[in-house]
């Protein structure tokens, strides 16, 4: 599951995180850390990641209790994601693909009179 997710666009740790608060349901971000061998800082990034997703919810500010999204509402958001990812990469495909013909004339420019 914690591939199949990755290749939803999380990263390996998102997918972790995400399949243990689903698993065993609304947990502390402290006991989750624990549970998985992280530490308090990258469980922190990566719950506040997924809550960017809205994939996690917080259900208690006070006490940090996370709650994942049923598998099959996160698989819709992120299907959703990398459609409007895809889109906006589509609409600006001509000005990244200059973008990078301009920085490769530049670089070989620069090779040229450092010769």
């Amino acid at each position: 599951m914690v591939k199949t997710l990755a290749g939803l666009g999380l990263t390996q740790t998102e997918a972790e995180v995400y399949v243990y608060l689903a698993k065993e349901g609304s947990q502390e971000a402290g006991k989750a850390a624990k549970s998985l061998g992280f530490n308090n800082r990258l469980i922190s990034r990566v719950l506040d990641s997924l809550l960017e997703k809205e994939i996690v919810n917080k259900i208690s500010e006070h006490e940090a209790i996370f709650s994942a999204l049923p598998l099959d509402k996160a698989i819709d958001l992120l299907v959703k994601l990398n459609k409007e990812q895809t889109r906006i990469l589509e609409l600006n495909r001509v000005e990244i693909i200059s973008e990078w013909k301009s920085l490769i004339k530049k670089d070989a420019t620069d090779q040229n009179s450092n010769s």
